[in-house]
């Protein structure tokens, strides 16, 4: 009679193992879940807060150099900003990082030919256009 009992007490203990690991398994897998789309969510913001901070002016050009001043609050880099020279996306070096409120130097790598052109430099979400007038 003292036989009959043992069978109900294992399978209790096993489905009380069963539920347990499986709580468990359910506790990682919703933690790396979360931790995954936490860090990805503030990657996109970091990255927003970024474009809307940027901003920049041109103020002014020479034939094989732009001067943009950042009148934004983070710091431009080169892999920030992109150069049209005519809607042409031209090449440029950018000796060091603007901070805001400076003044940097883009410098061609082929000067701008003589004659009118259209000048468009971008920065994350920022823009400036200007008509010049090469001599």
């Amino acid at each position: 009679m003292g036989e009959k009992a043992i069978t109900p007490i294992i399978a209790i203990v096993l489905m009380m193992m069963l539920a347990i690991s499986m709580s468990s398994m359910a506790y990682v897998f919703l933690t790396r879940v979360q931790t995954t789309v936490g860090e990805g969510v503030q990657n996109r913001t970091e990255s927003m807060l970024r474009e809307i901070g940027t901003d920049i002016r041109i103020d002014n050009v020479v034939s094989d150099k732009i001067y943009i001043r950042n009148t934004g609050s983070v710091d431009i880099t080169n892999k920030t900003l992109a150069l049209y020279v005519d809607k042409v996306l031209t090449n440029f070096t950018l000796s060091d990082t603007i901070k805001p409120g400076s003044v940097g130097t883009l410098v061609l790598d082929t000067p701008i030919s003589s004659g009118s052109h259209t000048i468009k430099v971008t920065a994350g979400g920022s823009s400036d256009s200007e008509y010049v007038t090469i001599p």
